[in-house]
């Protein structure tokens, strides 16, 4: 507040409680009730009108005010300090007499008999820093915002839909959670606000709103004790206005006069010509200054219209390549629809055909072409298998990637009952380590392991005790999963080639198209990962791959 509004404040405030007095004296014979005493409460902390000190005992406007009305009219009163919603419910109730620093609002008029007004007050919501654009109740909706539980700012916010109100029992639990970054939004009575953040060091973190509403402060008693109301502004106008302005004057403070000597008069001139002179050295270095600047927007000026220049090509560049790529992408669709239907077509007539044959030619056929037909049927079913395997690769490398979390230790152990089922390969010893979890696309990362699992299967079926195992481990940081198996191995001089469509190390002792660790490759790359394989000769392989979890 501005050091001449305080003391018009100070003043506003001991005239009014001179004055509420005045407004609601009763009429001659009506007898006020004289209370053998008068119990008062407010919120505990809700500085300067009412906190507790280092010792802990309640001091401030309110507990100074009513002692001075006790002295007054000889009636004793206690003063009590809780959370600001259990003292309106104590008053209320009918434990307190009267509630003090209460705002005048039409619910509550219909529950309490309020005194003239005494003080004004207003309320602002005030939100850190790094939050703009809060201005009013409408751009305060979808945050979430700090308030003492029954004030009337937290229900001002409630009767405009601003619906995610976190409710704090204090001002000062309200300002730890802001502090502590809970909340980043909370509403509050200027003066408790601004005593709060400076106490804390939070006044250059937050910024205020507007003020939400302006209003006054009043005491005020259950809607019942009129004549209990009476009989205390009664009291209050028998203060002295000066009394009740020292008090305010007490825990506000005064506006700071600082006298002046006529001796500075001298030093105050020389000052202001040293001010004169360094103006206008000011301005002849400015006016040479300006020159600088202009000369160097121009350059500036030419280098945005270089930089636009290239900004237009490289833009253009752009727009080129990516219709290259949407063109491409177009002549893998064919190419993709081309395979399934123009290939596999001729496939399954060459195979139905020659099943045909072999059925009406059996026992008849000549032993040479019947050698001539197994090879064309192997060869059509080959090429059938490298058909399907081209439309895998062609399907991995398209489509949206859809992450969840995946239960990697579940999905592997399907996978091996299935390839187990098949009865294709002699049954290993497989551990796989419990509780993997990746953060990948179901459906993908089954492909991929489905094909590291079967190549550990087939490359470690001619062992005598074959083994497979599947785990995670720590890699400079990184999850990395891993199948290892104990199988023929390969040499690692030629691990790069693992990865690359149709090249195979092991072709024939082994059968396969090639295809399943390019797949797998494909796959892992979309995750934004990367996949490596180690091993040696005659003593197994290990393949590693990342999933760069978002």
């Amino acid at each position: 507040m501005a050091q001449g509004g305080s003391k018009i404040v100070m003043h506003a405030r001991a005239a009014a409680f001179v004055g509420l007095a005045l407004l609601a004296t009763p009429p001659a014979g009506a007898e006020a009730e004289r209370p053998a005493q008068v119990t008062i409460v407010t919120d505990i902390n809700y500085p300067p009108y009412l906190f507790q000190g280092e010792d802990g005992r309640l001091q401030g406007i309110i507990q100074d005010k009513w002692a001075l009305w006790s002295r007054t009219t000889g009636v004793p009163v206690r003063v009590e300090g809780m959370e600001w919603r259990l003292a309106q419910e104590s008053v209320l109730a009918g434990r307190m007499d009267v509630v003090e620093a209460l705002a005048y609002t039409e619910a509550r008029a219909k529950l309490y008999e309020f005194s003239p007004a005494y003080a004004p007050i207003e309320a602002k919501v005030y939100f850190h820093k790094s939050v703009t654009g809060i201005n009013d109740a409408a751009s305060m909706r979808g945050f979430t915002i700090a308030a003492k539980d029954g004030s009337a700012c937290g229900n001002w916010l409630a009767e405009r839909r601003v619906e995610t109100i976190r409710k704090y029992p204090t001002s000062a639990a309200v300002i730890a959670a802001a502090a502590a970054g809970d909340v980043r939004l909370f509403c509050m009575d200027v003066p408790a606000a601004q005593y709060f953040l400076v106490k804390n060091l939070l006044d250059h973190d937050f910024r205020e709103s507007p003020a939400l509403y302006s209003t006054n402060f009043h005491w005020a008693v259950r809607k019942d004790r009129a004549a209990l109301r009476d009989f205390i502004q009664a009291g209050f106008k028998r203060i002295p206005a000066a009394d009740l302005e020292a008090i305010d004057r007490q825990w506000i403070g005064n506006p700071v006069r600082l006298p002046i000597d006529p001796r500075y008069a001298y030093y105050a001139g020389f000052a202001l010509a040293t001010i004169a002179l360094g103006g206008l050295l000011m301005l002849a270095w400015n006016r040479a200054l300006v020159r600088r600047v202009t000369s160097r927007t121009n350059e500036l000026r030419r280098a945005e219209e270089e930089v636009r220049m290239l900004n237009a090509d490289l833009e253009r560049k752009v727009m080129e390549r990516t219709a290259e790529l949407a063109a491409a992408n177009r002549d893998l669709e064919s190419f993709s629809y081309s395979v399934s239907h123009d290939l596999r077509a001729p496939l399954r007539a060459i195979d139905s055909f020659l099943s045909l044959a072999f059925e009406r030619g059996a026992g008849t056929t000549d032993p040479e072409a019947k050698s001539y037909l197994d090879r064309v049927h192997v060869s059509a079913q080959h090429m059938a298998v490298l058909v399907d395997s081209l439309l895998g690769l062609s399907r991995v490398s398209r489509g949206p990637l859809q992450r969840t979390d995946v239960d990697v230790s579940s999905l592997a152990l399907e996978i091996i009952a299935e390839v187990t089922g098949d009865g294709a390969w002699s049954t290993p010893t497989v551990v796989v380590q419990p509780g993997l979890k990746a953060s990948a696309d179901p459906t993908l990362l089954r492909v991929a392991l489905d094909n590291l699992i079967r190549n550990a299967f087939k490359f470690s079926s001619k062992q005598s005790s074959p083994r497979i195992e599947v785990g995670r481990v720590d890699v400079d940081g990184q999850e990395t999963f891993f199948v290892r198996d104990n199988g023929v191995g390969f040499d690692e001089q030629y691990a790069s080639k693992l990865f690359v469509p149709f090249e195979r190390l092991h072709a024939p002792a082994f059968p396969g198209t090639g295809i399943g660790l390019a797949i797998v490759q494909r796959i892992v790359a979309r995750h934004g990962g990367t996949v490596s394989a180690k091993g040696r000769l005659g003593e197994g392989a290990t393949f590693y791959f990342t999933l760069n979890p978002r």
